[in-house]
């Protein structure tokens, strides 16, 4: 089985995408900084995105997917937090048993997202999606900055003000039944 830097020689060199020298400048700056090497190489401009998702698409036999005429289960979002949707550029699509169908800029990711305690147990299915696409997907689907705060507010009041409400219904259910039972006698 290739070696992730082998795969991508094949991938990107043989398809005269890039040159060997280009890769390894790619390379040797993911392995300083981190992050998604596709980034790596969409900044340092030696790949056109389009150009990348469509590589990678075919020569991975992955499908490309267009997100923004899908809509996803709010359900099937929660699986993953909103942390790790942002880190990896990652959307979960679907859920079928133990396989998890995620749309990814860097389906390579897989590798590393697999060794992540929220995917034990669960297969990873990929498929290709432009950044843009998934980054506007977790904007709609995981609400960000002070919407996200509101609506953790609200959620932790809910429960205490549920509490009081049931209390109030109780006390005055309990005082209805005293005043009956006066009335009786």
């Amino acid at each position: 089985m290739l070696s992730l830097n082998d795969r991508l020689t094949e991938i990107f060199i043989n398809q005269k995408l890039i040159t060997e020298s280009q890769l390894d400048w790619a390379l040797k700056i993911h392995a300083d900084r981190g992050g998604s090497l596709s980034d790596i190489l969409l900044e340092l401009k030696l790949l056109k995105p389009s150009r990348l998702l469509r590589t990678l698409s075919k020569d991975l036999s992955l499908p490309l997917f267009d997100l923004k005429h899908f809509k996803i289960n709010q359900e099937i979002v929660r699986i993953i937090p909103a942390e790790i949707a942002r880190h990896y550029q990652i959307i979960p699509l679907s859920k079928t048993g133990g396989v998890i169908t995620l749309a990814m800029v860097d389906p390579l990711n897989a590798l590393t997202i697999q060794n992540l305690p929220e995917f034990r147990g669960l297969k990873i299915s990929p498929i290709i999606s432009s950044a843009q696409d998934i980054n506007r997907a977790i904007e709609l689907y995981y609400p960000s900055g002070v919407q996200a705060d509101l609506d953790d507010l609200l959620k932790e009041l809910a429960s205490p003000i549920e509490i009081v409400k049931q209390e109030k219904e109780a006390y005055l259910a309990a005082r209805s039944s005293s005043v009956s039972a006066m009335k009786l006698r």
